[in-house]
């Protein structure tokens, strides 16, 4: 496809497409987006940004960040190599990066699914359903969160989540090396069961029922056991905690 304009008063071709003899120009581009509207933008390089949107969106770049601040709407974003910045997001989300680190501050749906093949995970304030944080090479974050499921996998990281976790029913959490800690409040009732290859297990819930084996905790149950907690790591410490521990 090809097109005729005139730029400083000469005639060019602009090609949309590589072409032999023609040079290869990039333009920032501003999208206007109509409220409502189901909108996918593909960029080969470069930063994508925008802010109070009201749309389901599809963006994807091939290398560069992606910062939204404002979208009401489904939001898939997509980066071969950049940072992911998300802020006061109302829908399901995914956000996926080749490498580099993830931050959603602020968001309120169905489900949440970050994954990062090198950099670190970090979500606040967030009411959700389900989450799903994945990262190869880093650490996972979830601070004053509100959920149902959560799953983290970490090959090297710590994981920390922290929030009302009393109305959680399923927690699973994988890290090949690093410590995990869950801070879930006065009303958070679980079932704690733990594969730790080296590291220990701490429960800091006074009424809580430890299991043991050989003298070392391998798991809890606190309450009703509403929660069922499974945490497996290669090598760190397991903390369970009503108050967050500095």
């Amino acid at each position: 496809n090809s097109t005729t304009a005139k730029y400083r008063g000469q005639r060019v071709h602009v090609y949309g497409g590589p072409r032999g003899g023609a040079p290869v120009l990039y333009a920032d581009l501003t999208v206007t987006v109509p409220k409502g509207a189901n909108v996918k933008v593909t960029d080969a390089v470069g930063l994508i940004r925008g802010q109070t949107l009201s749309a389901n969106l599809a963006l994807v770049t091939g290398s560069g960040d992606i910062r939204l601040d404002g979208v009401a709407g489904a939001l898939s974003v997509d980066t071969g190599s950049g940072d992911v910045d998300l802020r006061q997001i109302a829908g399901s989300t995914k956000a996926d990066t080749g490498s580099g680190d993830v931050l959603v501050d602020g968001i309120a749906g169905d489900a949440l699914k970050i994954d990062t093949g090198s950099g670190d995970i970090t979500v606040s304030r967030a009411t959700v359903r389900d989450l799903v944080a994945d990262t190869g090479s880093g650490d996972i974050e979830v601070s004053r969160t509100k959920l149902v499921t959560f799953a983290g996998d970490t090959g090297s990281g710590d994981v920390r989540v922290e929030g009302d976790l009393a109305g959680a029913r399923k927690i699973l959490v994988d890290t090949g090396s690093g410590d995990v800690l869950l801070v879930g409040g006065p009303g958070f009732e679980f079932d704690l069961t733990t594969d730790v290859g080296s590291g220990d297990v701490s429960v800091a819930y006074a009424d809580a029922e430890l299991r043991r084996e050989h003298h070392e905790i391998v798991g809890a149950r606190r309450g009703s056991g509403h929660t069922q907690v499974m945490v497996d790591t290669g090598s760190g410490d397991v903390t369970l905690a009503p108050t967050a521990v500095r």
